[in-house]
């Protein structure tokens, strides 16, 4: 899989969907740690990967706070690692496309 277990992984701003993001995502990724970047503070870095994944269907561009998060969460950046984008249908509304970004950034 894209995002290993035991890997922590940092959605969007809770006011931004999030915790919506983050929830959804375990439900179908269980094992891993999902945080809301605006949370980063209460779950510490360990030496687990990590990825940053954000709502990617409107704009390809990652979210400022997002932004921000990495540099938080891994002070070196997230190097050289290449973007993934993931699309899937809407679970509820099967003509809808979602589209996720993906970056690990240690």
């Amino acid at each position: 899989p894209l995002v290993p277990e035991g890997a922590r992984v940092i959605t969007e701003r809770s006011g931004d969907g999030g915790n919506l993001l983050a929830g959804n995502l375990r439900l179908n990724l269980p094992h891993r740690l999902f945080v809301s970047c605006d949370l980063t503070e209460l779950f510490p870095a360990g030496d687990e990967p990590c990825f940053v994944v954000w709502d990617a269907t409107q704009h390809d561009d990652m979210p400022e706070a997002l932004r921000q998060s990495i540099l938080r969460a891994a002070p070196a950046g997230p190097g050289q690692h290449q973007i993934s984008y993931l699309t899937a249908t809407g679970p509820l509304d099967r003509s809808k496309q979602l589209r996720l970004g993906v970056l690990e950034i240690r």
